[in-house]
């Protein structure tokens, strides 16, 4: 949509130097739309064309998604052959290249018509991935300093109890609604003898990026995670322990206390 922007500031110029004597009851801005549509339609897919029109000037960002919906499951299910949720992980490989989203993006752009970047950009992120943007929430504003602090006195378990989502595909209700078990009392015990705190994902990611961690692969759990990133040490990699298993839980924070 960056590259676009390029294209649409020269429509605009074109609107702007137009010799012939503008409609007085057509505000530039829709001409601008009209134009996109045009434009749209002579490149997108044949999922997306039907569509197009139906996109105006400042429709919401998520009504203009519901709409192009379908056209992006057709165009996924064709050319990259994604069906649903068990090929998340194909999706996310394939919506590493520029060209996944080009047509989606085409039919979207009258929605941004007049729009400032900085207002919008977090939705548009959130249409787009289907998640909101990840930003260090204020309770976490400290983690880095705490866990520096800890490592250095022994072990340290993070919890995160909301459920990491499926990127990029619509969530299964029952996955959407995942939470963390209850954690039993001998388990809590453990948990209260060694450096633990509830952190969100987005402060994780800032750890695990200050750290110079390997990104922590979530692909592998067949749901939803929640549960348990523990730290033996500052130089070894975290132990990602899901809230179904808290024995191996117990057990790993066990032998942690145990070894010198």
């Amino acid at each position: 949509m960056v590259e676009d922007a390029d294209e649409v500031a020269i429509l605009r110029l074109a609107e702007s130097r137009n010799l012939e004597t503008p409609d007085a009851e057509t505000e530039p801005q829709d001409r601008l739309v009209e134009a996109l549509h045009t434009r749209a339609t002579q490149r997108v897919l044949r999922h997306y064309r039907p569509l197009v029109h139906k996109i105006k000037r400042a429709t919401p960002l998520d009504e203009a998604a519901a709409v192009l919906q379908p056209a992006l499951a057709a165009d996924r299910g064709e050319r990259f052959l994604v069906a649903g949720l068990p090929d998340a992980a194909r999706w996310l490989s394939a919506q590493q290249h520029a060209e996944t989203m080009r047509h989606w993006c085409e039919a979207m752009l009258p929605s941004l018509v007049a729009q400032s970047v900085d207002a919008v950009w977090q939705d548009l992120t959130a249409v787009v991935w289907d998640s909101r943007p990840w930003q260090l929430a204020t309770q976490d504003a400290d983690l880095i300093t705490w866990y520096t602090e800890s490592i250095a006195a022994g072990p340290v378990i993070l919890s995160v109890q909301s459920p990491e989502l499926r990127i990029g595909l619509p969530v299964a209700r029952e996955s959407a609604a995942a939470a963390a078990a209850p954690i039993d009392e001998t388990t809590q015990h453990l948990l209260d003898q060694v450096q633990h705190r509830v952190v969100t994902w987005s402060a994780v990611a800032n750890l695990l990026h200050h750290r110079q961690d390997k990104p922590a692969d979530l692909q592998r759990a067949a749901g939803p995670f929640t549960g348990w990133l523990v730290f033996a040490k500052a130089q070894t990699a975290p132990a990602l322990i899901p809230s179904s298993a808290q024995r191996r839980l117990a057990d790993t924070v066990q032998k942690l206390l145990a070894s010198p």
